[in-house]
This record gives C-alpha cells, structure tokens and sequence, in this order.
C-alpha cells in the first residue's frame, strides 16, 4: 500500500486537542483514499546522526513565530529522512481525489529538472512534497541547514526579519512544481485547510470534517 507521512508534535498546549482530532480526521481521509499513514514526531527526527547540529542551526533562525512551531517544522524533514519517506503531507490537508494509484503514476511520468523533489502546491508552500530518494532527502537537508541559503530566503514580516523552511522552499524554489495542492476554497485534488484561511483552529476542524464527509 502507498505511504503517506505526516508530522505532529504535542506542545501540551490547549489547542493540542483540537490538533490531535484534525490528525484523526486526516488519518481516515487519507486511508479512504489508498494510502497508509505514518505519524513521524521530533522521536523520529531525533535518529538522525546530525540531529543535534540540524535542530541548534534551525532554531537559531530569526522567526515571527513561535520558536517551538517553527523548529517542529524544520524537524518533519528530518524525521522524514529517517523514515526513508517519501510523500509528506501536512495534516491539515485533505486528499479529494488523488488517489494513490494517481499519486504514483504522476511520479512515474515525471521528468525531474533538478532535485528529485516534487512540491504539489501551487503556490510552492511543502504542505505536500515528494522526495524520490535518499539523495534528494540527504539534499534537502542540507539546503535547510544552509545559512547562506536561509539568510537568501530571509522574509520581512511586519518589520521583523523571519526565516521558514516554507519560505526556504519558495524563495529557492525548491523541487519541481506539479500543482495538486491549494487553499480549501479552491479546486483542487488536494485541498489545503490553513488556519488563516478556515478562521482558527476550531472552525478548522468544523470545516475539514465536512470536507471529508465525517
């Protein structure tokens, strides 16, 4: 059966619940659609020989958010590459209609150009990216750990200097664009549910549970 991997980390915060049952409700959408899921957490990044150097150098980037969030979403692609994974999905992303026989046939019709990484979104946000192999996953890792490479991918933010690996990915166009992915409101196979775009956390859950019919 076709992977798919996402990542989630418990902050023990008051929202936690809220992010778990989004995580249950991508988990049976996803299934509903072919694929079997993979939950990677920080457990998993840790594995990786360069851990400790990868989480010092990402965590020290100058970020408008929480610290702890933005570290976590340097760490997915880690742990993504312990896992010797492939298609990594964010969890607040519905599948609508790409089933994993679809999936798989648009990789194995792919002519890469450059890494051999995929980015489904079409605005390039890696809420939904395919990393074909070790080297590319190896790749990528050291893009992410760059500091030349994030100061060009450096962002303003209200006046505030900020550095993503969401902007890393834009900023350096990382991976070829195959546009599957967008915001919810858009048609799309796949169907991003960002918070700014659902109005909160809550709402969030609401709306993806009626996408998904549960």
């Amino acid at each position: 059966m076709t992977k798919v991997w996402t990542y989630f980390q418990d902050f023990g915060t008051p929202s936690s619940a809220l992010h778990a049952e989004i995580l249950k409700v991508f988990t049976k959408n996803w299934a509903s659609q072919g694929y079997m899921v993979e939950v990677l957490s920080e457990s998993d990044a840790k594995k990786h020989p360069d851990y400790r150097k990868f989480k010092r150098r990402v965590s020290r980037y100058p970020t408008t958010n929480s610290r702890e969030y933005e570290t976590a979403c340097f760490l997915r692609w880690l742990a993504l590459n312990v896992a010797k994974g492939q298609l990594q999905s964010d969890y607040d992303v519905l599948n609508i209609s790409f089933d994993s026989d679809a999936y798989s046939k648009t990789i194995k019709d792919h002519k890469y150009f450059d890494l051999r990484i995929v980015n489904f979104d079409a605005h390039l946000v890696p809420c939904a990216v395919h990393i074909e192999d070790a080297i590319a996953s190896d790749a990528l890792i050291n893009i992410l750990m760059s500091k030349n490479l994030a100061k060009t991918a450096q962002s303003t933010i209200n006046g505030k200097p900020h550095i993503s690996d969401m902007h890393m990915f834009q900023g350096l166009r990382i991976g070829d664009s195959i546009p599957v992915c967008h915001l919810a409101e858009m048609n799309f196979p796949l169907k991003h549910f960002s918070t700014n775009s659902t109005g909160g956390l809550e709402a969030k859950l609401n709306t993806m549970r009626s996408a998904a019919n549960f």
